[in-house]
């Protein structure tokens, strides 16, 4: 939050190695963009979720189209196990087994705008989670090994980071 502060206070950003850039020149966010994001980090899972989908991007990807977020990154929103399963959907199927009761209701509103209601395994949780980031790991290397592919790969990056500079 002090940096947030800072940052809007000054109107510039600082990167690692010292270099100032102002806010809303470039590829720099804006002052707003900066609030956004800071909002947009203290969602719950869910909500995040749908902010994603809401904002998302279509680019050309090997002669198709795939959804990238602001950052030029994939979404992997209808894939739920890689936007890591909202907890709440484990916590809601838990809830109504062990309270049958309209409190049950109550607690799985609750847990759907991202109240901490959960009773999973977090070494299960992060375990599913390690696994997928290995598969896409694993699957994207496979992918750049064509060098065809892998050459697509670059050029599509290098005009990326061309419009960056623009």
């Amino acid at each position: 939050m002090i940096i947030l502060q800072a940052r809007l206070i000054n109107g510039h950003l600082v990167n690692g190695e010292g270099d100032k850039k102002r806010l809303g020149e470039g590829s720099t966010s804006t002052q707003m963009g900066l609030l956004g994001t800071m909002v947009k980090n203290k969602l719950a899972p869910t909500t995040s979720i749908a902010f994603d989908f809401l904002n998302k991007k279509v680019t050309p990807f090997y002669g198709d189209e795939i959804w990238t977020n602001q950052y030029g990154e994939p979404l992997m929103i209808n894939n739920p196990e890689a936007s890591y399963s909202p907890i709440f959907y484990e916590t809601i199927e838990e809830l109504y087994k062990e309270h049958p009761s309209s409190f049950a209701s109550f607690l799985t509103f609750l847990a759907f705008i991202g109240e901490g209601l959960q009773t999973y395994n977090p070494e299960e949780q992060k375990k599913i989670r390690d696994e997928y980031e290995m598969k896409e790991k694993r699957e994207r290397f496979e992918q750049l090994q064509n060098p065809d592919v892998r050459q697509q790969y670059m050029d599509q990056r290098k005009k990326e980071l061309e419009e960056r500079m623009n």
